[in-house]
């Protein structure tokens, strides 16, 4: 903040230094409670791909290792038949919390738009897919979440309120790759046979395919001459691979490798974020699929993971219908060679083939060779609508953190069922480690990207907009507070001591373009714990220069001592300048004085809206950009009205002048609530400039509490 907007702020301390990486909770297993009672959610579809709603328990069969397990829970889950509901619908007050943020019902998908591997062609064509989806499949009460690797870009929304902020984020999304269209290209299918599994039929295959397009100067094969792959004829040479092709395949599996790292990295961090919450949770690959390589370890390490959060993993295809090669294109000029058709033409299959298997082993499933996206995109909509929740205690008791497979089977002809395949006992994984160690990665970096608001901490935040700082950009602040009372304090004569660890993610819906600010809080509290609810929540705040646009905070919060982490997700809206505008609008019921008595006193910026009753409502707010007269005069007015929440005039202050101050052209006022009943209340501020004729409003919804009885 600068000096001109510090009399609107009182600042809070903030202690820098580096943030170290506290300790993780370990959590139990996400399918597993104090009774050993292992969960399994089970789809179940007809031949034509709709789900079965009306199974009993009786028609499941269950085994674990292959043998029977005696079902004990059964539920039936139905979230299906909700509208889009896309009425406005307005938070009560304007902050975001995470308190309660478990209780919303409804499903979890996470479009993962593999920026990565989409060429800018197939980025729009999934685009648009996408965006339909939104428009058409997605209901009331989903969560939904938007994924592009190659940007670290991620935003989440529950809809409705979301919706139209998603589409905004998935309209800034690109796809990345660019395929080489040069005669000497390898595909990566054949770069992995080659440079790994050194494939002598392939590498001949790409010699011919290199003969037939001239490179380097050769000469077309003579099919009529050319005898093929003879050993005997080799000599010496018998199972080299010819360096030219060697060499481009070594390069070619090198960036294959990369993409693929950098598509399998980011699906294990969203899938390891998502792990912390039960149900069923759908991620959705929007790719042109990957080629499987047995060299990557994450593979293995995605599936694994996907298991350990029973997660569904869907791919859906975005190259449509493809009947051959790429090099069997006009593009590439000569055709491919007569022996090598049938061969390329598989090649659109295996290099897919990793994100088919990762779909397959996850309880999911793969649409390919379809034009028609949105149709697959339904069909994964669809099938999340109706599934049945089993759970059974294992007749193997020992947790000796070995996976165990499971089956499931309906006793039902034409159904086809889908569920994870396994799960780990215990809290130890199969390679040995603690449940929830996520390698390398900072807990508050696995919680900032998961999409859910988690609890452990209850956090609430609000947004702040004042004036322009530099050129383009608009001064904000983000406030926060935490709940103490959540918090593991060493007390130490009459001191509680504590570290908050503190991480912003803040993301530009249009642009994409993400900032990170994170900080460590030493606190100090005279007098020790706090001991009630005005005390227990400790305020913070992060100052940021952003241009007008809509935006996206997600805040975590650790409280080091335990590790416990909490996050919330924030929208706000930047707006830009155009003609008279107004500061954000603060709200608050404690001021501070200067501690000399001089000078008007200062509003105490707060995230809550539960005012004391008999308290004074206090607000302020800033004008820019106000009209000037011929004589460089301005005349601004100002008024405001208090409203129940029925519409009905509580009190009412008439336009009066605003005059320039040392900060601006500003307003600080207090408004009495003595007698004013419990309840939810509207503070509605007009702003006038006579000299353009512009009128602002602004309004603030606040309430006030029910009145503390005293117990004798």
């Amino acid at each position: 903040m600068t000096s001109r907007y510090s009399s609107i702020v009182v600042c809070v301390l903030l202690l820098g230094g580096t943030t170290g990486v506290g300790q993780q909770t370990q959590r139990a297993p996400p399918f597993r409670s104090e009774t050993e009672l292992v969960t399994v959610d089970v789809v179940v579809a007809d031949k034509h791909g709709e789900p079965v709603g009306d199974l009993k328990v009786e028609d499941f069969v269950i085994a674990e290792e292959g043998r029977r397990q005696r079902v004990q829970f059964f539920q039936p889950v139905t979230t299906g038949g909700r509208s889009r509901d896309d009425r406005p619908q307005q938070r009560a007050y304007r902050y975001s919390t995470n308190v309660g943020a478990q209780a919303h019902a409804g499903r979890s998908f996470v479009l993962f738009f593999d920026d990565v591997h989409l060429s800018q062609e197939e980025g729009e064509r999934a685009k648009r897919a996408l965006e339909q989806f939104l428009n058409d499949e997605a209901q009331a009460g989903d969560l939904v979440s938007l994924v592009a690797p190659a940007r670290a870009l991620r935003w989440h929304a529950r809809l409705p309120v979301g919706r139209a902020e998603l589409v905004k984020a998935l309209r800034s999304f690109r796809g990345s790759y660019q395929p080489e269209i040069s005669a000497e290209r390898v595909s990566d299918y054949e770069a992995y046979r080659i440079h790994v599994m050194q494939d002598e039929q392939m590498g001949e295959r790409v010699a011919r395919r290199f003969s037939n397009f001239h490179v380097a100067g050769r000469d077309q094969v003579n099919l009529q001459r050319d005898q093929g792959p003879r050993p005997e004829n080799k000599g010496g040479t018998a199972g080299l691979l010819e360096p030219l092709v060697q060499s481009r395949a070594a390069e070619a599996y090198v960036r294959a490798t990369a993409r693929n790292r950098a598509t399998l990295g980011a699906l294990m961090e969203t899938i390891q974020s998502m792990e912390a919450v039960r149900g069923r949770k759908a991620v959705v690959l929007i790719s042109p699929g990957f080629i499987l390589d047995q060299e990557l370890a994450l593979f293995r390490q995605v599936e694994d993971a996907a298991r350990r959060a029973n997660i569904a993993l869907y791919f859906v295809d975005v190259r449509g219908l493809e009947a051959q090669s790429v090099f069997g294109s006009a593009q590439f000029g000569s055709p491919i060679d007569s022996r090598d058709v049938g061969a390329a033409n598989a090649d659109p299959t295996l290099e897919a083939e990793g994100a088919v298997s990762l779909a397959e082993t996850t309880g999911g499933f793969s649409v390919q060779n379809r034009n028609d996206l949105q149709a697959s995109l339904r069909r994964i909509a669809r099938e999340s609508e109706v599934y049945y929740l089993l759970g059974y205690v294992p007749s193997n008791a020992r947790a000796d953190g070995k996976f165990r497979r499971i089956t499931v089977r309906v006793d039902r002809p034409d159904v086809q069922v889908r569920a994870r395949k396994g799960y780990y006992p215990g809290d130890v994984p199969a390679k040995g480690g603690k449940r929830g160690d996520h390698g390398s990665r900072d807990a508050l970096d696995v919680a900032l990207d998961s999409p859910y608001d988690l609890g452990a901490v209850p956090v609430r935040t609000a947004s702040y907009v004042f004036g322009a700082t530099k050129a383009g950009e608009v001064s904000v602040l983000l406030a926060l507070e935490a709940d103490l009372r959540s918090f593991e304090l060493k007390s130490s004569d009459g001191i509680a001591t504590d570290v908050l660890d503190l991480r912003v993610l803040v993301t530009n819906s249009t642009t994409g373009e993400t900032k990170r600010h994170e900080r460590a809080v030493e606190m100090r509290l005279h007098g020790g714990a706090p001991k009630n609810e005005t005390s227990a929540w400790y305020p913070l705040s992060e100052a940021l220069d952003l241009v007008p646009g809509a935006y996206q905070a997600r805040v975590a919060v650790r409280d080091r001592n335990s590790g416990r982490v909490g996050t919330v997700t924030h929208d706000f809206e930047v707006p830009a300048r155009k003609g008279m505008t107004l500061s954000s609008l603060i709200v608050t019921d404690t001021i501070e004085k200067p501690a000399d008595g001089s000078g008007p006193p200062k509003a105490v910026l707060m995230v809550r809206r539960l005012l004391n009753p008999g308290a004074t409502l206090y607000y302020q707010f800033m004008v820019f950009d106000a009209g000037r007269t011929a004589g460089g005069e301005t005349r601004v007015r100002a008024g405001h009205v208090l409203r129940r929440a029925d519409g009905g005039v509580v009190k009412e202050l008439k336009p009066t002048p605003l005059l320039p101050g040392q900060d601006g052209m500003s307003r600080f006022a207090g408004i009495s609530l003595a007698g004013l009943p419990a309840g939810d209340y509207d503070l509605v501020v007009t702003v006038s400039d006579e000299v353009r004729g512009e009128t602002v409003t602004v309004d603030e919804t606040f309430a006030i509490a029910e009145p503390q009885r005293v117990k004798f």
